[in-house]
This record gives C-alpha cells, structure tokens and sequence, in this order.
C-alpha cells in the first residue's frame, strides 16, 4: 500500500531479505526532496509483520501489525521520534482482555484521517466483539493553551481576543485550544480553535469535535486550571507548549478572578498546586508560562511555579488588555524565542497605542541562582541591621517601585513591589563605608538578575516613570507584613512575624533570607508598628476602548 499526504511525501511498505533467508518488513517514509527513510523495521521490532492503512499530514503513520511472536496483533501509531500502541491482543479495552483484533483482508482497520481515529473489529475475553476506534493526536510542534478567566469586568475584552486566536489557527505544525469563562452562568468551554479570517463573527464550532462544554466552572479554583492544562496536552500532544493565564493579577494576592457566585480567585499556593497536579497527571511541565495580568513579575511568583516552565513571561507593572497575542509568532522558534517573540507582541501593541508598559521574559533555570543570591543579600543586611537601616530606608524612598496599591495615586511609597536589579544597583553604592559583604551582594544580585531576565522591555507614561525597571521584582513593604510567610509564598521561608505587628527575631537554627532581613528590618525601624496583615488589593487591566465592538455569538453545531 502506497500513501501520500498533503506535504508530498509518501508513506509504504516493503519487504526485503535478511540475509538469513527471511525476510523483513520495513515501513518507509519519503520526503518531498525524495529522500528516503525507515520509519520502523521488522528486524529490531516487536512489530513483525506491517500493515500500512494511514499517514497524516505530520508525517504520522498508523499500522495494523502482527507481532513477532506471530500470534498477538496491535494497532499502532509510528512517527520519526516514537511509537504508540493503541490497542493490542492481551491489553485492555473497556474493562476487558482483548482476544482478537481486525485481520487485513478479511476484517482490516481502516484509517479516518481527518480525525486521527482508526477503526478496528476487537474481540473481548467476555465473547463481545464489536468495532471501535482509537484516536491517535499527530504531535505538533506548538500546542498553546490560553486561559481565558473572563467571568468579570474584562468579559469585553476577550470576544477580539477570541477573534484573533482564530486567525492565527493556520500556523502550520500549532494548535490553540482554549478555556473560555464568561460572565453568563453555565458559559465555560474548551475549544479548539479554528481558522477564521472575519474579524466580526466566529468560526463554526461542533460541540464535543472542537467545542466541549464545560458548564459553569469557577476560574479560581485550582482543579479548573490542573484539569484544561491535562485536557489540552492529551487532546493536542506537542513537541512545546504555550500556557497563557490571562485575567487580572496582582502579585502576591493572586489571579484568574472569577464573580460567579463566591467571587474567587487563585491564590499562590492554589496555583502552584494546579501547576504541580498537571506535572504529575502528564509528567510535562509547560516550556512557556505567560502570566498575562497585572504585577505577576515578581521573583515571589515565578519561584511558586519553578519546576514546572522553562520562560516566564510577566509584567511587573499593571497591564493593559490588547487582542494581537500571537503576533509574528513562529513555530520554527524554539522556546526561548517563541517567549520573547510573545513579549513583543504586547510591546507593539502598548508602542502603537502609546501606553505605558512594562514586560520581561525570564529563564527559569536561572531562578534559584537569583533566590540564592537575594537571600544571601537579605542575610548580609540582617547581619548589619543596626548599620545597614538607615541606608535602607532611604534606598526605600527612592527604588523604582511598581503599582500595586490602587490608593497610591502613582508610584509611591505605598506600592510594596520594588524592582530587585534597582534595589540591589542602590544599596551598592548607598552602603557605609567598609560593608564590603553587602557590596558584593548586592553586585551578585545584579549579576543574578541579568543571568535570569533575558529579555525586558518598558515605556514610562501616565504619570509613571519605569526608568529603573529590568524585569523582576520583589516585596519591600512600608511596614511590618505578616501575611508575607511561608504558608503563602514559597520564597518568604524565613518571615516570621510576632502579631499584633511586631517583629519576632529569627531562630538562630534558620539561615538567613530576604524574608527573615524583612522581619529584622521593621524591627529595627518600627518596633512595636503597625502590621499589614492583607496582601495588596487586586489591581484592574486597562481596558482601552478600541476593543470594544459588537461580536455575533459563536455559532455551535451539535
């Protein structure tokens, strides 16, 4: 049997001796260049005997074997890369041992490409026979999963979002799926989402082909996210993956904001634990993570979800909503580029609309570097507290800060969030003579954050300068914060905080970190102070009004 698919290549199978006067099955794949490979070969195989009956556009295979023990049969699916079993004599099919499969020539499978399924006659140990299908999902390069936590104000925003989404769903080797949850009780659904060019009306969707609903679903709670991050990788299976969280955000309170009923969110905690549900479900975490919200650049948010993405992509001032996400993105990119390449998108957009912004890109395998160095710093001022306050406070006044107190008016000494490179840049060179351990590391800071943020971008506007921002940033609050520990930030181990507001000194059995300096700072300067016991408030994306426009709903066949 002889195969082509829609990029010119050409699938089939041939037999040729071995040399020992048998002969084996090769599955042969040639390109449109007329270059020839093996797909897969009898002789260092369990697959005996092949039997070619589909090949997909992404040069996937399915074949109906014997296996070399000549009695046992297996529906496969063969790539360059890899092998899947999708049904085999003596495996499981609906609860039951699998005693026959389809015979080619009499009872053969045959192949529905458009869907990946292929339909084959079983036999079951408890004498049932019947015909099923096995679906295997062709492996791109890109699946990107964007998590449109819409059930609030931003409800607006997302209709072009959605648009747009669908008119970059022809990117070869990519699927987008999406959650979507709007403000209409019963709302949520999955989709994978398909190619339209009209910017004033969607696609047309199948439920449960590539519209599945969900119901009503709460945004903010952690079992949402862990289970469309599964559905997404087992649906769309990819060499990469993109995640987008995009809704409001504000830091160290949280994200994806939902106002059905309990009006919830994810905490950090709750999200680190949605993160860690889908590694341990898929075994992959998600080479890019895109924090598209408010305040999410913070050095206490990337280190909540460290084992489980490669580049972080996060503003470290409030964001404004935009539609064109995947512009210019290139599946040829690796992930590195693909990230920075998203950063940009929003760049352009925030230059062409003449807002302020601020955007970075960061790589996750040089975090715990940057936390090893930030909390050596935290140690050397604590160690120097009685010295070292004064030049804090006033570093303090000056740091570049960003907008998480919505009272503040601005950048002002209210915002808690300082940007770390400026901090450390300062205290530097404000050190009294003679600190040579906090010089050093304060420069070792410096030099961690440059390894870390491979890519910042920023523009000052609206009343804000972000001259000194370099894209990660930390908590420095303006008094005592208790809710700044460990149970709700994994990089504040070490703040220990005596209520009501007062300062408890740190074990002598604890090392050192940016959390325990925190605590020996206010006691110092503020002994017996207030406590701010709440994290900062949620801060809204600016919604400008350009994205406002009247959409046809979404057009649903059953």
């Amino acid at each position: 049997t002889l195969m082509i698919n829609d990029r010119n290549e050409v699938a089939f199978v041939q037999k040729v001796h071995n040399g020992s006067g048998g002969v084996n099955s090769q599955l042969m794949r040639v390109d449109a260049s007329g270059q020839a490979r093996i797909f897969l070969e009898s002789a260092n195989s369990p697959w005996e005997r092949l039997n070619l009956f589909g090949f997909d556009h992404l040069g996937r295979a399915a074949v109906y074997t014997i296996l070399d023990d000549q009695v046992h049969r297996a529906i496969i699916s063969v790539s360059e890369s890899d092998t899947d079993v999708l049904a085999q004599t003596g495996g499981q099919l609906f609860g039951q041992t699998v005693t026959f499969l389809g015979i080619p020539g009499i009872n053969a499978p045959s192949s529905l490409q458009d869907d990946y399924k292929m339909a084959f006659v079983y036999g079951l140990a408890n004498n049932t026979v019947g015909i099923a299908s096995a679906t295997y999902r062709p492996k791109q390069l890109w699946t990107i999963l964007h998590y449109m936590a819409a059930d609030n104000d931003l409800a607006a925003t997302y209709p072009p979002i959605f648009n747009h989404l669908e008119s970059m769903a022809n990117l070869p080797e990519t699927r987008i799926l999406a959650l979507w949850d709007g403000p209409t009780n019963g709302d949520t659904a999955y989709y994978d989402i398909q190619f339209d060019t009209n910017p004033n009306v969607f696609a047309s969707y199948q439920l449960n082909v590539n519209y599945f609903q969900q119901g009503e679903l709460n945004t903010g709670h952690s079992k949402t996210l862990s289970d469309f991050i599964i559905w997404g990788m087992e649906f769309a299976p990819a060499e990469y993956y993109v995640l987008i969280l995009d809704d409001h955000g504000s830091g160290l309170d949280g994200l994806a904001y939902d106002d059905t009923g309990t009006k919830d969110h994810l905490t950090l905690p709750e999200w680190r634990a949605a993160m860690q549900t889908a590694f341990n479900q898929t075994g992959r975490k998600v080479d890019v993570l895109y924090m598209a919200m408010c305040l999410m650049g913070m050095i206490e948010d990337a280190y909540q979800v460290r084992e489980f993405a490669d580049y972080y992509i996060a503003s470290q001032d409030l964001q404004t909503a935009y539609v064109p996400y995947l512009s210019g993105f290139d599946p040829a990119d690796e992930p590195a580029a693909a990230a920075i390449q998203l950063a940009k998108s929003y760049e352009n957009s925030m230059v062409t609309g003449n807002h302020e912004y601020t955007i970075s890109v960061a790589d996750m395998s040089k975090l715990q570097p940057l936390v090893n160095a930030t909390n050596e710093l935290g140690a050397a001022l604590e160690a120097r507290t009685e010295v070292i306050s004064a030049t804090v406070s006033n570093v303090a006044t000056v740091v570049q800060r960003f907008d998480d107190n919505p009272s503040g008016g601005g950048l002002t000494l209210a915002d808690s969030a300082i940007d770390l490179f400026n901090f450390a840049e300062l205290i530097g060179l404000a050190a009294p003579a003679g600190e040579v351990e906090i010089v050093a590391k304060a420069e070792s800071v410096r030099l961690a954050v440059q390894d870390y943020v491979i890519y910042e971008k920023h523009a000052s506007g609206g009343g804000k300068s972000f001259a000194s921002a370099n894209g990660v940033s930390i908590f420095l609050p303006g008094t005592a914060s208790s809710f700044y520990n460990d149970s709700n930030y994994d990089f504040a181990v070490g703040a220990t905080w005596g209520l009501p507001g007062m300062a408890r000194p740190r074990s002598s059995q604890t090392a050192a970190t940016w959390g325990s300096f925190l605590v020996s700072y206010f006691a110092a300067t503020q002994p017996g102070g207030p406590d701010n016991p709440n994290p900062p408030p949620l801060r809204t994306k600016e919604q400008p009004s350009p994205l406002f426009r009247t959409y046809l709903p979404l057009t649903m066949r059953p």
